[in-house]
C-alpha cells in the first residue's frame, strides 16, 4: 500500500475499494484487501460499512477459515464499540451467532460478548462468559488472564 505510505488515504481506499468490488481477484488478495478496506473505514469513522465488509468476508466460503473468523471477531469488536442501545438484542443475538459459528477464535468473540454483557449492565451474565473463558483449557493465556481481570 505505497500509497497509504504516502498519506494518500483515498487512492488506497478507491483501490482497496476496486479489489473487494472485482470478481477476478484472488480469493486471498481479495479478503486481504477487504480487511483493509474495512480497516480503513474503521478509521474515518464508517463502522456500519465496515460492519458489511466484515461479515461479506466471513460468509464467503472461499476465503481461509482464520481470514473469515478473523472479519467476525473485527465485526463483534465493532459492534460493541458502537453499543447501540436500541439494538441492544439484535447485537447479543448476533454475537451469539457469531460465537455459535466460530471455532478458531470463538474465545476472543466470547470475550466481546462479555464486554457487551458489561456495557448491557448484565454483570451476572458476564461474569459467567468471563469465568467460562478463564477456566477453558483452549483459551489462551493471554485471554485468560484478561478475563480474570474482568472478574
Amino acid at each position: 500500500m505505497i500509497y497509504q505510505e504516502k498519506g494518500e488515504m483515498e487512492k488506497t481506499k478507491q483501490i482497496l475499494e476496486e479489489i473487494y468490488h472485482a470478481n477476478s481477484a484472488p480469493s486471498g488478495v481479495k479478503s486481504i484487501a477487504s480487511l483493509r478496506l474495512a480497516a480503513i473505514l474503521m478509521e474515518s469513522d464508517n463502522k456500519l460499512e465496515a460492519i458489511e465488509i466484515y461479515r461479506n468476508i466471513n460468509n464467503n466460503k472461499s476465503y481461509d477459515r482464520y481470514i473469515r473468523e478473523l472479519a467476525a471477531l473485527l465485526g463483534a469488536k465493532t459492534l460493541v464499540i458502537i453499543d447501540d442501545k436500541s439494538k441492544a438484542e439484535e447485537t447479543k443475538a448476533t454475537l451469539n451467532k457469531i460465537e455459535a459459528e466460530s471455532t478458531l477464535l470463538k474465545y476472543y468473540i466470547s470475550e466481546q460478548k462479555g464486554i457487551f454483557a458489561m456495557k448491557q449492565n448484565d454483570l451476572e451474565s458476564a461474569k459467567k462468559i468471563f469465568e467460562e473463558i478463564s477456566k477453558n483449557p483452549e483459551s489462551s493465556e493471554t485471554l485468560k488472564q484478561r478475563s480474570g481481570e474482568m472478574l
